[in-house]
C-alpha cells in the first residue's frame, strides 16, 4: 500500500481546526465550496468540484472517525477510481499556539502518476486550510489554482529583506507592521514599501482586525515554485538512485 503525507502547522486552535474538516461549511472554506452532508459519525460528506462552471470530479466521503480537537477520518465512497476505499486521515495535536496536522492519504494500491499529482493538490488544499484558519479565507475549489506571476514572485525574493519578512512570518503568522519593524534596521516606510511588493505577488496577504493590519504568509506560490522547478529535478536524482539500488541488489 502507498500513503500521501502531508505536515502543516496552523496558528489556531485544534477545536477550529476540527471544525474546519468535520463540519460540511468548514470543508467548503477550504477545499470545494460545494460542499454539503452530514457532521456525525457515519454519515456522508459530498464535495463538487468545477473549473469555469463544468464539473471536473465529485467526491463522496463516509466521516468513519470524528474525536473533536484530535481527529478526523474520511473513507473514499465515490471518486477517482485511486480513490475508491482509500482513507484521508487528519491527526491533530496542538503545540503551543499552532495545531499540528498530520495528514495522510491512506491506501493506495501503488503509486502511479496520479498519486504526484494528487500529492499536489492535497498540499494546495492544506495551505488553503491554513489560510482559512489563519486569516479567515482559503482558496477552495474553483479558487484553487490562481496563476501565479513568476516574475513578480522572483523579483520579490531577490531581495534579502523581503526574504527575512517571509522568515519571520513563517516564523509567526500574522504580525503587524510594527512588530515586524522591531526585527529590521530600516524606517517603517522602507518595511512598508518591501511588504507592498510581497503582496503584489501574492507572497503574503493582509487582514484588517480593528485598527491593526495583520500579515500572513501565503506559501502557494512557493510550493508552485518549487513544483515546477525544484520538483523535477529531485525526482530524477531520486530516479537514479533508485536505479543504482536496485543495480546493487541484484548483484
Amino acid at each position: 500500500m502507498v500513503d500521501i503525507a502531508h505536515r502543516v502547522g496552523i496558528k489556531a486552535p485544534a477545536s477550529q481546526v476540527y471544525q474546519a474538516l468535520a463540519t460540511p461549511e468548514g470543508v467548503a472554506g477550504w477545499w470545494a465550496e460545494d460542499t454539503h452532508g452530514d457532521r456525525e459519525v457515519g454519515g456522508t460528506v459530498k464535495a463538487r468540484f468545477t473549473n469555469n462552471g463544468q464539473e471536473i470530479g465529485a467526491m463522496e466521503m463516509k466521516l468513519e472517525q470524528l474525536i473533536p480537537s484530535e481527529l478526523v477520518l474520511w473513507r473514499f465512497l465515490a471518486g477517482p477510481a485511486e480513490w475508491i476505499g482509500t482513507h484521508a486521515r487528519f491527526a491533530l495535536k496542538q503545540e503551543g499556539d499552532y495545531c499540528i496536522v498530520l495528514f495522510t492519504h491512506e491506501g493506495w494500491k501503488e503509486r502511479v502518476e496520479f498519486t504526484s499529482h494528487c500529492s499536489t493538490k492535497w498540499a494546495v488544499f492544506l495551505m488553503s486550510l491554513k489560510a482559512l484558519l489563519e486569516t479567515g479565507k482559503g482558496q477552495p475549489n474553483p479558487h484553487d489554482t490562481p496563476r501565479m506571476n513568476a516574475d513578480k514572485v522572483f523579483k520579490a525574493l531577490a531581495d534579502p529583506t523581503r526574504r527575512t519578512l517571509l522568515d519571520l512570518l513563517c516564523e509567526d503568522n500574522g504580525q503587524t507592521l510594527g512588530q515586524l519593524c522591531e526585527h529590521l534596521d530600516m524606517a517603517r516606510q522602507s518595511v512598508t514599501q518591501h511588504l507592498g511588493l510581497l503582496e503584489d505577488a501574492s507572497l503574503i496577504s493582509t487582514v484588517r482586525r480593528g485598527r491593526e493590519k495583520l500579515h500572513f504568509i501565503n506559501p502557494v506560490p512557493l510550493h508552485e515554485v518549487y513544483e515546477r522547478w525544484v520538483r523535477k529535478f529531485e525526482q530524477q536524482r531520486l530516479s537514479l538512485l533508485h536505479d543504482l539500488k536496485r543495480e546493487l541488489e541484484g548483484e
